[in-house]
C-alpha cells in the first residue's frame, strides 16, 4: 500500500503486524514492525510521531543486541532530526549508526559517513552564522 500511495491502508496493515507480534511476544517482529511506521511516518513528513516509533524500536533492538536494528534505527531517526532542525541530535545519532556499521562490516558505512560529513557542515555553517 505505501508503494501505491495509500499511506493510511499501509499504516492499517503495519498495526496490524504490530498488535499480532505483541499478541505472540515477538520482540524482533515488534521492533522491525514499530520501526516501518517509522519509516511510513518520515515518509509522509511527521517526523515527530516517527522519532516516537523509533524510539521504540531502538529500546527492543538494545535489549534484543541486534547492533544491526539499532544502527539502521539510528540513521533513519538521524533523519527525522535532521528534517526538524535538530542538527547536534541527528549528528550524534549518526556517529553511534556509523560506528555500529562499521563493526558489522557493512557497506552503508559510506553513506553514513557522507550524511556525517553533510550534518558537521550544516553546524559548522550554523556557527559561522551566529558568530557573524
Amino acid at each position: 500500500y505505501a508503494m501505491l500511495g495509500r499511506i493510511s491502508e499501509a499504516g492499517e496493515c503495519m498495526h496490524q503486524a504490530l498488535e499480532i507480534d505483541r499478541e505472540i511476544g515477538d520482540r524482533h517482529g515488534i521492533a522491525i514492525d514499530l520501526g516501518n511506521l517509522g519509516n511510513l511516518l518520515a515518509a509522509a513528513g511527521r517526523h515527530e510521531k516517527a522519532l516516537m516509533f523509533f524510539e521504540q524500536r531502538l529500546a527492543i533492538a538494545s535489549e534484543l543486541n541486534d547492533n544491526q536494528g539499532r544502527a539502521t534505527t539510528l540513521l533513519n531517526a538521524a533523519i527525522s532530526l535532521a528534517n526538524l532542525g535538530r542538527v547536534a541530535e541527528a549528528l550524534q545519532n549518526t556517529l553511534e549508526a556509523q560506528n555500529l556499521f562499521e563493526s558489522l562490516g557493512f557497506a552503508e558505512v559510506e553513506n553514513v559517513r557522507k550524511l556525517r560529513e553533510r550534518l558537521e557542515q550544516l553546524i559548522h555553517d550554523e556557527e559561522r552564522v551566529n558568530t557573524a
